[in-house]
């Protein structure tokens, strides 16, 4: 059974709730505070699975409650209801793992407490869970955080611009593509594509998340050792997304094997010693041993669980959890059909030789598995695949 606290300042909201949640007493153990002072004397006493708190209360505000939650129950999933119309409400996603507008349908905020509940039975590890929960940024290259403010701050910039910079950089990519498939945003269907979701958002809705958001900040040290892991990363992270779109043909899974592999190495943003992130504890930890939480095979390492229990709970497709969470063993995800994680195996391997990994693995200079490439039916393109490689450079734009 999971452990929901709802927090309202408003008594008829929370006794609605009350009630139109009651058919979920068997499956949840649910308990209301009214307000953000009640809020903080219930969670001194009872430890939550998930956190659903409205913005707009007096003294202790949501993001107030929600700040307070990742520092004293970082492995509780945090989820924020707010009125506001504007895109500024995005700011408190370095609080709020998920934002909903409200009034919320019913639907959707039992749909998302059950996806995110679904997750953390998955990932049943207390320590990534509390990792993953203590992020407050993501780390990004200080060039292109100056370069994207740069764009959006310029009364000439066009959303084609600021696309380019979002697209070479795996942390814009992650937050624009958690906004457009936000509740609040009311997105109608999954966007795993970068390029929609910035097209979704528009200029002027990227603008106001930059400035009220992480996307204006700059992150991840200013020591140089910090720096060129980022640079080393993000440089990586870009070439297997453009080595994976150039293995489809149909546009819309171009898309979608880019963004995948934008994020594959997700998990050492958040968790590698390498890549510390200010006010965030989870920066410069030591590296998660491997993970063998019930639901993930044993093979799978920390970074690859972490990043995919990030992605989750952040609200991102399915198809993107997947890949980055079996992108080192795909066949854990399908023995039948080429699909992104299959993708992002192949890219990465192929890659990697050029534009290593700051964050290394073993399973990286294993060769690939031909028998599984051959079950799957692309053996074949694999000398077509490796020339594209070898003429990628990480300035080149043709695959994005």
């Amino acid at each position: 059974m999971i452990r929901v606290l709802f927090v309202d300042d408003e008594v008829e909201l929370l006794d609605g709730l009350r009630n139109r949640l009651w058919r979920k007493r068997r499956e949840w153990e649910m308990s209301f505070a009214l307000g953000g002072q009640s809020a903080l004397e219930v969670l001194k006493r009872q430890q939550f699975d998930i956190v659903v708190s409205d913005l707009r209360m007096p003294l202790i505000d949501g993001t107030m409650l929600l700040e307070r939650v990742r520092r004293d129950q970082p492995t509780a999933i945090r989820i924020l209801l707010s009125g506001e119309t504007s895109f500024g409400v995005t700011r408190h996603l370095d609080v709020a793992q998920q934002i909903l507008g409200k009034p919320c349908p019913i639907e959707l905020l039992e749909d998302t407490i059950e996806r995110a509940q679904r997750v953390r039975t998955t990932v049943s590890d207390p320590e990534i869970q509390r990792r993953v929960g203590e992020v407050a940024a993501i780390p990004a290259v200080p060039e292109l955080v100056l370069e994207l403010d740069n764009v959006l701050s310029n009364p000439n910039g066009s959303l084609r611009d600021a696309e380019h910079v979002i697209t070479r950089e795996p942390a814009f990519a992650t937050r624009v593509l958690q906004i457009a498939n936000s509740g609040f945003f009311g997105a109608r269907r999954a966007t795993t594509s970068v390029e929609e979701a910035v097209s979704l958002l528009g200029l002027e809705s990227l603008k106001a998340v930059a400035l009220t958001h992480e996307l204006s900040r700059p992150y991840g040290g200013t020591d140089e050792t910090t720096k060129k892991a980022l640079r080393g990363l993000q440089t990586h992270s870009l070439a297997v997304a453009r080595a994976a779109a150039q293995f489809f043909d149909e546009t819309p899974l171009c898309r979608s094997a880019f963004a995948a592999g934008l994020l594959h190495e997700l998990g050492a943003l958040l968790a590698d010693p390498a890549f510390r992130v200010p006010g965030s504890r989870a920066g410069g930890a030591d590296r998660i041993a491997p993970d063998g939480s019930p639901g993930l095979t044993s093979g799978n390492q920390g970074l690859e669980v972490v990043g995919a229990y990030a992605v989750a709970i952040w609200g991102l497709p399915f198809a993107l959890v997947e890949a980055v969470l079996y992108h080192r063993e795909p066949w854990c995800a399908t023995q039948t059909r080429f699909d992104l994680p299959a993708a992002i195996y192949v890219a990465n391997h192929l890659v990697t030789p050029r534009f290593p990994s700051p964050s290394p693995d073993p399973r990286d200079s294993v060769d690939l598995d031909l028998e599984f490439l051959e079950k799957i039916g692309v053996a074949r393109s694999l000398p077509i695949w490796t020339a594209l490689v070898q003429d990628l450079e990480p300035g080149d734009r043709k695959a994005a």
